[in-house]
């Protein structure tokens, strides 16, 4: 018989029993990133922590994050404002239907894995073969986590996000789940004889590379500066403001993240995690940051004044700066993230699709969006291959 113990801190969660499925170099279930996160409060989010135990044996972990979309600081999940006059108009209305936005109630959206990030961190088992059962059983570990829950509502579940789906497919799909349509997740694979950038270009088609060496000399004027948490602190209000200007282009606005973000993940992880700056006339105009570890680079949030964007190209320099991280750290492979995929690409960046399943508590209103979403198709693209084979 599995058991299962569910925690709303981790500073609750047994240390031992937890890194026994999880080390540190998985660093989006790590403990250090997860206390980082928990401390920087993001707004309207709680945290779930479960353990699985086989008789006293630790079998599986689940990370849980329960989103208020009511949340006011959030101003709804849907963002339809670019999607033409219709939908524009119906944006609030929309929201407040499916989200109960802006009513004042607490409503939570679950979701085992990440807002935040993607790939396989909502579900880790002590091996393979243990995944099956904990499918199984989610069912069970939702009521147990509904029953930790004071004066909120749920209205819908997110299960996330898997690059193999066929364990996990058919019993979801019969809880009642249903697929989101996904971008893949871009990942550039980092050859052992580059040592510099430059020998990342001289890997690139001619084409390719006096594209890239024209980008790069875009910036040549602009400082790149490493940040450290005094710097966050300064900078704050420019990091936030460049950091909106990606987040409002997104059509669904999940959770966001602030300052304290950025300020616990430098305090508590430094070696593992690093913030950069464009700087042009001591004025911040974009910025990155990325994770290390375990041979893994990890591209995370962005930036960028889009008033520079084209004549700077900020965006595809930002992809160049992540590339030469991961070389200088000796990675094996560089995880871009979603979106912008051809562009990526472009990079030598290759797709890999994942899977990510929803749920709507509302049973009438999860019937009538089924159908609606398995008309959604991902993002039409043309694959690029940079490099001189």
């Amino acid at each position: 018989m599995l058991r299962i113990e569910v925690f709303k801190s981790v500073t609750e969660v047994p240390l031992h029993d937890w890194q026994t499925i999880n080390g540190e170099n998985v660093i989006f279930t790590s403990f250090s990133y997860l206390s980082a996160l928990e401390q920087s409060k993001p707004a309207g989010m709680q945290f779930r922590y479960v353990i699985v135990y086989d008789n006293k044996m630790p079998v599986a972990t689940l990370c849980f994050q329960l989103l208020d979309v009511a949340n006011k600081d959030l101003d709804g999940v849907l963002n339809l404002k670019d999607k033409g006059w219709l939908l524009q108009n119906l944006n609030k209305t929309i929201n407040k239907l499916l989200f109960k936005c802006q009513t004042g109630k607490v409503n939570f959206l679950i979701c085992c894995g990440s807002f935040f990030v993607s790939g396989e961190y909502g579900i880790n088992v002590i091996n393979r073969d243990v995944l099956s059962a904990i499918i199984q059983i989610l069912p069970e570990v939702r009521l147990k986590i509904v029953s930790t829950i004071n004066n909120a509502s749920v209205c819908g579940w997110m299960v996330k996000d898997f690059y193999n789906n066929t364990r996990i497919d058919q019993p979801l799909l019969e809880d009642g789940f249903f697929e989101l349509p996904m971008d893949p997740e871009m990942i550039l694979f980092i050859r052992e004889q580059w040592q510099t950038l430059e020998d990342y270009l001289a890997a690139l088609t001619t084409k390719y590379r006096v594209k890239a060496n024209s980008v790069i000399r875009k910036i040549e004027d602009v400082e790149i500066v490493a940040l450290d948490v005094k710097d966050i602190l300064k900078y704050g209000d420019d990091l936030i403001r460049l950091y909106l200007n990606i987040q409002n282009k997104a059509t669904v606005q999940m959770a966001r993240v602030n300052i304290l973000y950025f300020e616990k993940l430098l305090t508590i992880m430094p070696e593992k995690f690093y913030v950069k700056a464009f700087i042009k006339e001591s004025k911040m105009i974009a910025f990155y940051c990325g994770f290390q570890h375990a041979g893994h680079h990890e591209a995370h949030f962005i930036g960028i004044d889009y008033s520079l964007n084209k004549t700077l190209s900020l965006y595809q320099n930002i992809l160049y700066r992540f590339i030469e991280e991961a070389i200088k750290q000796r990675a094996s492979n560089l995880y871009y993230g979603r979106t912008a995929m051809e562009i990526k690409s472009t990079t030598g960046a290759k797709a890999y699709p994942l899977h990510a399943y929803f749920n709507l508590s509302n049973t009438v209103l999860n019937k009538i969006v089924k159908p609606v979403v398995k008309r959604f198709t991902p993002e039409k693209w043309v694959p690029r291959n940079p490099f001189r084979e």
